[in-house]
């Protein structure tokens, strides 16, 4: 009965797993969708129009200045999301700052949008300017520091595979010459117990370098 009930509910939690990624897929496809065509949504209003919006001459001027805007503002957020599913952590980090970065940028675009003045004061712009700046330094030097640790790990990995073969031919090459049956002769399960130890020390090693 318990086996029963464990099944029926590893197969719904399966069931609810599968539908809430469909849904995230979805609303991702969804989003992806508004940002590809944000900056064309411009096109569909009249030229000749004389209403004002959110202090531009008509709403076309209006979608065409904040069509770029809402597609960075989309895609942060999607570019934000699945860094959730990167596994390796220096570049979650990484695609999580580039991702704050566009963020930024779009939601400044945006306040600019829909602020009443004709422009923002220029102690604005070059804060913006600085901000972003300091951001992709911080950003490039993350990642490379990541290359080149994840260069040097490689180095030593390489350099101790020769090792590896090494000891491994001995162990063919031992193995080759002895006779099957002769008491007065290390045995080849001790002679493979000795190797298979040096074997496992330099796997362990090179876990690590990985590591």
């Amino acid at each position: 009965m318990n086996k029963i009930h464990s099944k029926l509910t590893k197969t719904n939690y399966n069931t609810q797993t599968t539908g809430e990624t469909n849904i995230i897929i979805i609303i991702l496809t969804i989003g992806a969708i508004v940002a590809a065509i944000a900056p064309f949504l411009h096109i569909l209003c009249s030229k000749e129009s004389k209403i004002e919006l959110f202090g531009f001459r008509n709403a076309r001027m209006f979608f065409y200045a904040i069509g770029l805007p809402v597609t960075l503002l989309i895609s942060s957020i999607i570019l934000s999301y699945i860094s959730n599913f990167i596994g390796i952590k220096k570049i979650n980090q990484a695609v999580r700052s580039i991702a704050f970065i566009f963020l930024s940028v779009s939601f400044y675009y945006i306040v600019w949008t829909f602020w009443a003045k004709a422009d923002f004061p220029p102690i604005v712009y070059y804060g913006m300017i600085i901000l972003i700046a300091c951001s992709f330094g911080f950003c490039m030097n993350k990642f490379l520091r990541y290359i080149s640790t994840s260069t040097k790990r490689l180095l030593e990995i390489s350099n101790k595979i020769p090792n590896l073969d090494l000891r491994i031919k001995t162990v063919n090459d031992i193995a080759n010459i002895m006779p099957d049956d002769n008491e007065d002769l290390v045995t080849y399960k001790t002679m493979v117990d000795v190797t298979g130890d040096n074997l496992k020390e330099t796997i362990t090693e090179i876990k690590k370098d990985l590591n």
